[in-house]
């Protein structure tokens, strides 16, 4: 059984959450924002990639994924399984 690993971390272009940090986008360079959940997410998965939410659309179409909310983080996250 193939296990499922986040490998893009998406951002907000708005800071409107309290505790929310800026970071710079991995594709585009945007200042975008993560939540203190975005935030551990990120912790968690130090090799994460950090998204805008443009950035990320392109490459859910590249990969033929879909951007999923991560239940236990409260983030928006891309996952693929281990080995695809």
């Amino acid at each position: 059984m193939s296990k499922e690993k986040p490998v893009a971390l998406i951002g907000s272009e708005f800071g409107n959450i309290s505790g929310s940090r800026n970071f710079k986008c991995s594709g585009c360079g945007l200042k975008i924002y993560l939540s203190p959940d975005g935030q551990q997410t990120k912790r968690l998965n130090p090799s994460i990639v950090l998204l805008c939410l443009t950035c990320a659309d392109e490459i859910c179409k590249i990969l033929r994924r879909e951007i999923r909310r991560d239940a236990q983080r409260n983030a928006r996250v891309i996952i693929l399984r281990e080995g695809t």
